[in-house]
This record gives structure tokens, C-alpha cells and sequence, in this order.
């Protein structure tokens, strides 16, 4: 239901982008890979992190504004932003608690982990991207937008997307601190607009994007390859044409792939949860079983698998009365 009152349907191309996306997120996280020098997977991850966030934000973006009228006066901001607030918060500290306990764990000089830890904790909350628990900084930046503009649409009232799209062209070019997850909030906040403005005008950009989407695939494919052949990159172009093929990719495919529509379902979970699935299984490998790290390459399909595969069995395994333990893990 929109704040309004008015039921809108469900969109399936829309867990199926949601889903083609989380994969890319999963495949990306996978660090130590290119820590144990593997280049081919490197440059493949830093390629995808030009495109894969932008992906979600915009997502995002034409969700908040598709699912709720967020610019009228019925939209109970306050209410919707401390709701928002509730259920970010709990998973929030769960996962930043996990990755203290990890780090602390793994560590060689647990006392010296110990004297530095007031700082890890400083930085979890003021300065999330160079956090334990890195990832938890897209919490950061989605509650920043779902914060601020209504805010921006009581100030500019009819011309509300005009003048956010001119914000997002100004922040394109101004990098903003980075506490808080600013810097991000910034680099972003284009990509969540444009998702606003596409759920405005759905219908007829879908005509043109199911006519030319192949041409903005052929231009991704593009960019990829002179990436990789010459490390030239654009972020924001290739941002675009991802964002375009994605759309394309899930209106065809969006009554007969299943997994993707799931998958999509449960990306909040996933999201949460696919970086921790990821880290134990690569400790399960490394320590126990003594897989080399740079041997690790051939379990990637194992890794996107494990991190997929758990949430979904978890949402399934944890009974609905377990309510607290389903919100730390992103379920409610």
C-alpha cells in the first residue's frame, strides 16, 4: 500500500533486477582473492564496483518512490523514518558485534586488537567505511536518503525532481567528507533520484528501454573489455548502461527466472549476511582443510552458492514467533 491508500502491484522485473544485481555484490566480496594476487578476479571485482551500488540505488530509489507518496502531505515522514530507523539499528549493531568478535578472534595480538578497539568502535559509527563490518555503510546511506529527501521535497514542492537532479549532477563533482558515509551518500545520491524519476515514467521508459536495451548491453560489454585492456574507467557512464541492461535483462527473463525473482525477495538478508557467509567459509577452507589461498579461485561458485543459498534456508529454518533474532538477521 502507498501512504495514500492506493495498492500498487507487485513488480517482478524488479526482484529479478534486484536479484542480478545481489549476485554481482556476492561475487565482489570476496577479497582475499585478490589479496592472494589472483589478477583476473581483481580486475573483474574492480569493474563490477563501478556499476553494482549505483545498480541498487536506483533500485531503491524507484522503490521509495513507486511504493510511497512521499512528497504529499499524507506521507508521515517522521513516523516512516523512525520505522526505517528501528529496523536498520538492530541489524546494524548485530553485524558490527560479529565483525568485533571476528577480527578479535583472528587476531594475532589480541591485545593490541583490545587497545585499539575504542577506535574500531569509533569508526563503525563515524566512519563506517573503514569499519570491521565495512558493508554496513550502505545502511548508513539509504537511511540518509530516506531522511533527507522529503525534506527536499517540502522545500521545492512541483520542482522537487528537477532540482535533486541538478543536487546529484553538482555532487558528481563535489566529493563530500566522509563521515557518516557521506562521501558515498554523494556519489550516490544521482543513481537514487534517477530511480525516483523512473518510477514517474515507467511506462513509456520501458517501451524505449525493451526496444534498445540490447544497444546499452553492447555498450557495458564495451566498457568492460576496454577496462580490461587498458584500465580506462567511467563509473558513472558505465553506472548507466549497467543500470539500462539490468532493467532489459529482468523484463525478459522476469516471468521464467525464478531464482533471481527469490533471490530478490530476500536481498536485505542476503546483503547483511553474504559477507560473514563468505569470511567462514574462507576459514573453513584456509584452516581447517588447507586450501592455498590462491586455490580459493575455484571455489567461487561454492562461495556465491553458501552466500545465497543460507539466508534463504535461515528465512525458512527461524519460526515467525522468533521475531528479535529475524530482525537482526534482516528478515523483518
Amino acid at each position: 500500500m502507498t501512504e495514500s491508500g492506493v495498492k500498487k502491484a507487485h513488480l517482478d522485473e524488479i526482484d529479478v533486477a534486484l536479484g542480478i544485481t545481489m549476485c554481482f555484490v556476492v561475487f565482489g566480496h570476496m577479497y582475499f582473492i585478490s589479496e592472494a594476487g589472483v589478477l583476473w578476479y581483481e580486475t573483474v571485482r574492480l569493474f563490477i564496483y563501478q556499476f553494482h551500488m549505483a545498480v541498487f540505488y536506483f533500485i531503491m530509489g524507484f522503490l521509495f518512490t513507486y511504493t510511497k507518496d512521499v512528497f504529499s502531505r499524507q506521507f508521515n515522514h517522521l513516523e516512516f523514518c523512525y520505522r526505517k530507523g528501528i529496523k536498520f539499528a538492530k541489524p546494524f549493531l548485530f553485524f558490527a558485534i560479529v565483525y568485533f568478535m571476528i577480527d578479535l578472534i583472528l587476531a594475532s595480538d589480541k591485545s593490541l586488537y583490545l587497545a585499539s578497539f575504542r577506535n574500531a568502535i569509533y569508526n563503525q559509527f563515524i566512519f563506517p567505511t573503514r569499519a570491521p563490518a565495512t558493508f554496513l555503510w550502505f545502511i548508513y546511506v539509504l537511511f540518509a536518503y530516506y531522511l533527507t529527501i522529503p525534506l527536499l521535497g517540502k522545500l521545492f514542492r512541483a520542482k522537487t525532481m528537477l532540482v535533486m537532479t541538478v543536487i546529484g549532477i553538482v555532487l558528481i563533482f563535489i566529493t563530500l567528507p566522509p563521515a557518516f558515509a557521506l562521501e558515498l551518500y554523494g556519489r550516490y545520491f544521482i543513481f537514487f533520484v534517477f530511480g525516483m524519476v523512473y518510477s514517474t515514467i515507467r511506462a513509456e521508459a520501458n517501451l524505449y528501454i525493451n526496444q534498445f536495451g540490447w544497444i546499452f548491453i553492447l555498450m557495458w560489454t564495451t566498457f568492460m573489455i576496454v577496462y580490461i585492456l587498458t584500465g580506462w574507467e567511467n563509473s558513472y557512464l558505465v553506472s548507466i548502461t549497467a543500470i539500462v541492461s539490468i532493467l532489459f535483462l529482468s523484463g525478459k527473463i522476469a516471468k521464467t527466472s525464478g531464482i533471481f525473482n527469490v533471490i530478490g525477495r530476500n536481498v536485505f538478508p542476503i546483503y547483511l549476511q553474504n559477507t560473514t557467509i563468505i569470511g567462514l567459509l574462507f576459514i573453513l577452507l584456509t584452516k581447517v582443510f588447507k586450501v592455498q589461498e590462491v586455490a580459493i579461485q575455484y571455489f567461487i561458485p561454492l562461495f556465491i552458492l553458501f552466500a545465497i543459498i543460507i539466508p534463504l534456508a535461515l528465512n525458512r529454518m527461524i519460526p515467525n514467533k522468533l521475531t528479535f533474532l529475524r530482525s537482526l538477521l534482516g528478515y523483518i
